[in-house]
């Protein structure tokens, strides 16, 4: 290590100059690389959602995620299947290997998802079979929760979408999880 130091500094001028060129080099590799600033990544992921309304999110694994997760089980190139049930429905998400043509990927999804229908309850939606698409998807969620009546909490999250909705960079700003309001009129009769 000593002698490569000491022929450096006897040589200072061959050194300083090599740096000098491998300085400009990389100038000149940065200005010519093209850049992105928001490049487009490409995710080999599928998703798959089935409504129901009233299923419980276990009855939901039970009827909508096990029959799809039978059929795309045997997918060429699927690194991992995920799924999560929910209250009204199920969403199944394929992830494949990186080297998967996306395109053959979503066409045998929806042949497998086809052979599945049969298995699926009457009453289910038709099947909902997607490409991951990142720009499609929020960049920020914000929950608001908390002591409050729920009629509060809704016209806080409503003033919150409305003032984010006004930043001049968001597209756009939307409240979700909103429960429908109803009414149950119980009427007693009496035999008189």
């Amino acid at each position: 290590m000593d002698t490569i130091i000491s022929a450096a500094l006897s040589r200072s001028r061959m050194v300083i100059s090599g740096f000098v060129v491998l300085f400009l080099a990389g100038m000149v590799a940065y200005v010519d690389i093209p850049k992105e600033a928001e490049p487009e990544i490409t995710l080999p992921l599928i998703f798959i959602s089935v409504t129901l309304d009233g299923v419980s999110p276990t009855d939901a694994e039970r009827l909508l995620i096990r029959p799809i997760e039978e059929e795309v089980q045997a997918l060429a190139g699927i690194k991992e299947v995920s799924a999560t049930g929910f209250q009204g429905g199920a969403s199944v998400t394929l992830e494949f290997e990186f080297d998967t043509d996306l395109q053959d990927a979503l066409a045998d999804t929806r042949a497998a998802v086809d052979r599945a229908k049969p298995d699926l309850p009457v009453d289910a939606e038709e099947p909902s079979v997607i490409e991951f698409d990142s720009s499609g998807f929020p960049i920020m969620s914000v929950t608001v929760s908390g002591q409050l009546p729920e009629r509060t909490l809704l016209q806080l999250s409503r003033d919150l979408r409305d003032r984010v909705a006004q930043i001049s960079n968001v597209l756009e700003a939307t409240v979700s999880g909103i429960r429908e309001e109803q009414v149950e009129i119980v009427i007693d009769s009496i035999d008189g």
